[in-house]
């Protein structure tokens, strides 16, 4: 239903919450003219039109939360009045124009929420005066220019969210400043420059500045990062190594560092990060041989080391990883035989190979992964039978790549279903395989 212009006879009324139901229509003017009203209240419902700028009248209102609606025009500038105010939430919606500066005279703001809608321009300087605030999002926007060097005054500040926007510049230096922020997000922007040094030491949960355009290296100083739990800067153009620091990460969950023009090594401290759930690394230059003590990860879900320069074997402690979902290797310089051991990782999903050098046969050990959705071993040296265990670990969605690996033998109809199509690919090239189902 829609809200009744009645409860504007309500003039004692100070907390208006009607949030988490189907309202529809706007908000009645004789609402927004209730005088003693402190909390409005009205998030997670299908409420339309533009937010009024008489709103900014009501001097008492300490929170504003009308986030997920479908509001939209601009966010009135009179709200700037709003002294006492201390929580505006306007986020997931559907409004545009320009942030208003006057916002930043709210002296007693703490969660300003103003993601996922359509604003533009820039963020005003005049919010580094809102030296009470914690919360700062803004990601999900059409934000251009820099990122005010200013909010380093916002000294209270534990959650600055700039991502998927469209900033450039640099990352201010001056927010090394900010010694409570716990999360700093700007991906999917234009940033340029460089990570400086000033991250030691701070108390950085989450930090996400993939998806720009930063260079120069990572500076060792992220391993000063003791309580971070996310680092993603992939999708960047970093040069240099892998900082070994980052083995001093010990909370870490997630490490992004793909397609981001890495090279040199892969550290084995590494394998020290034993929260450490997804590990992307792919789309580098990185080089030399896959650490063994990788093998120590023992929460890790995904692990990709494709598209790099990775020489010597398949480390058979990989086959401990029991929670690993994703195993790629693919794309690389990887010789010797697939260990056995790979079967005991009962949890895989997909598991690449292909395009490396790998020699022997396909281990029957393989049979054993019933949740495979995709093997892909084509493109190496394989030779011998394929064993007919694989046999039990295709489903009608399950696809299998063996091409290009003209030592393979032998009739590999066993992994037809009544004859239909099974989504196996092999090519002419494998005179000594037949199928009658594969694809050619």
């Amino acid at each position: 239903g829609t809200l009744p212009s009645a409860l504007g006879n309500l003039k004692d009324l100070q907390i208006l919450s009607l949030e988490y139901n189907q309202l529809q229509g706007t908000i009645p003017m004789e609402v927004v003219h209730l005088k003693n009203l402190t909390e409005l209240r009205l998030n997670q419902n299908k409420l339309s039109g533009t937010i009024s700028t008489e709103l900014g009248w009501q001097k008492k209102l300490q929170r504003i939360w009308l986030h997920s609606n479908q509001f939209s025009g601009a966010i009135p500038s009179e709200l700037g009045g709003l002294l006492e105010l201390i929580d505006l939430r306007l986020d997931h919606n559907t409004l545009s124009g320009i942030i208003p500066s006057e916002i930043g005279d709210i002296a007693a703001l703490q969660q300003l929420w103003l993601s996922f809608n359509r604003l533009t321009g820039t963020i005003p300087s005049k919010f580094g005066g809102l030296t009470a605030l914690t919360d700062l999002l803004l990601n999900g926007n059409a934000i251009t220019g820099v990122i005010p060097s200013e909010l380093a005054s916002i000294s209270q500040l534990q959650y600055l969210w700039l991502d998927d926007n469209q900033l450039t510049g640099t990352i201010p230096n001056e927010l090394g400043c900010l010694t409570e922020l716990i999360e700093l997000t700007a991906q999917n922007n234009g940033l340029a420059g460089t990570i400086s040094s000033w991250l030691c030491n701070l108390n950085y949960q989450v930090l996400w500045f993939n998806n720009n355009s930063l260079d120069g290296r990572l500076p060792s100083e992220l391993g000063c990062l003791y309580e971070l739990v996310e680092l993603k800067l992939n999708d960047n153009n970093f040069s240099g190594k892998i900082p070994t620091e980052l083995g001093n990460l010990t909370q870490l969950q997630y490490l992004w560092l793909n397609s981001t023009l890495l090279t040199g090594t892969l550290p084995s401290d590494i394998g020290k990060l034993s929260e450490l759930k997804g590990l992307k690394l792919q789309n580098n230059r990185l080089s030399g041989t896959i650490p063994s003590e990788l093998g120590n990860l023992n929460s890790l879900q995904i692990l990709h080391l494709n598209n790099n320069q990775f020489t010597g074997t398949i480390p058979y402690k990989l086959g401990g990883l029991l929670s690993l979902t994703d195993l790629f290797l693919n794309s690389n310089m990887i010789s010797g035989i697939i260990p056995n051991d790979l079967g005991n990782i009962i949890q895989l999903q997909n598991l690449w190979l292909n395009d490396n050098f790998l020699i022997g046969s396909i281990p029957s050990e393989l049979g054993k992964l019933n949740h495979l959705l995709s093997l892909n071993l084509s493109s190496n040296a394989l030779s011998g039978t394929v064993p007919m265990e694989l046999a039990t670990i295709f489903s009608a969605t399950t696809e299998i790549y063996l091409y290009n690996n003209e030592g393979l033998e032998g009739d590999i109809s066993f992994l037809c279903e009544n004859g239909t199509h099974r989504n196996i690919y092999v090519n002419d090239s494998m005179k000594n395989v037949t199928c009658q189902c594969c694809v050619y």
